[in-house]
């Protein structure tokens, strides 16, 4: 039975001379098993994700030298400032929002840090290390837009005139 799926592993060899044979082929199989599980999924952090994995899938992409630097950059001052001891395991959607707050406080576009934030994590999905990914991009992108509308809104901006207004720039047209 694999331990992580609770559901039973079949394996089928044939052509043992003796029964003890196959029980001996069957104890050791069993224990490959049980090690192989323990070793599969490693709890790590996720600094460790993302220079063990990580850094090796970015170097596989074909990226430019300078987009390499700027994600580089943008995981070194923003995102393991935050979650590199975290548990990959353990990071949860609230933790996503939590580090958004701090990205918007600092940055004009706090959306770019967590679409490579998104991107790590689904790497990290695509190796069985976590589950699913708690990075919601579609969820932070209408906050953001949301909060840039109130700040626009609070400097003064207006978006739309008022009739009395299209009322007094009508008249001025027509003399």
């Amino acid at each position: 039975i694999d331990p992580y799926t609770k559901k039973q592993i079949d394996i089928t060899k044939r052509g043992f001379k003796t029964k003890t044979e196959a029980k001996a082929f069957y104890a050791q199989k069993q224990a490959e098993m049980l090690q192989r599980n323990d070793t599969d999924k490693p709890n790590l952090t996720f600094e460790q994700f993302y220079h063990s994995h990580y850094e090796r899938y970015l170097q596989n992409c074909s990226l430019e030298k300078s987009t390499l630097g700027k994600i580089k950059g943008i995981f070194k001052n923003h995102i393991l400032p935050f979650y590199g001891d975290f548990k990959l395991k353990n990071i949860s959607y609230q933790d996503i929002l939590r580090s958004f707050e701090v990205w918007k406080e600092k940055l004009q576009k706090p959306s770019k840090v967590a679409i490579e934030l998104n991107k790590c994590l689904d790497q990290a999905v695509y190796n069985d290390f976590i589950p699913k990914n708690p990075v919601q991009l579609d969820n932070l992108r209408l906050w953001e837009k949301k909060e840039e509308r109130k700040r626009d809104n609070a400097q003064g901006e207006k978006l739309f005139y008022t009739s009395e207004e299209i009322d007094l720039f009508i008249q001025k047209l027509k003399t």
